[in-house]
């Protein structure tokens, strides 16, 4: 029995380096004085992990979910809620919208 590893797309770590590199000089350019510069910062930031985590999971649910986790625990450290317990609720969180979506999709 052969174990069957999935076809990773190119274009997928093309995009990543793309928006890394976006990311590096919008990073460079522009300090953190307005909201919508947060704003273009986070946006960035999320697709750059997700085309990163897509390239390496293979899996465009469980990418999204580890960008909008990371994004968001960005945020949580921008606002100044860096208890552990706020990570570990975070990652709770996810999990559990995880189990969700693969319980649902047993049942169709």
């Amino acid at each position: 029995m052969q174990l069957h590893s999935p076809q990773r797309n190119v274009l997928h770590l093309f995009l990543f380096l793309v928006f890394a590199s976006t990311l590096g000089w919008f990073i460079n350019s522009y300090p953190p004085e307005a909201i919508w510069q947060f704003g273009v910062f986070y946006l960035l930031l999320g697709l750059t992990i997700l085309f990163l985590s897509h390239f390496i999971l293979c899996n465009l649910r469980r990418a999204l979910l580890v960008s909008i986790g990371v994004v968001l625990f960005f945020i949580l450290q921008s606002f100044n809620l860096r208890h552990p317990l706020y990570s570990a609720l975070l990652i709770l969180c996810l999990i559990s919208i995880e189990y969700t979506s693969l319980k649902m999709r047993k049942t169709r």
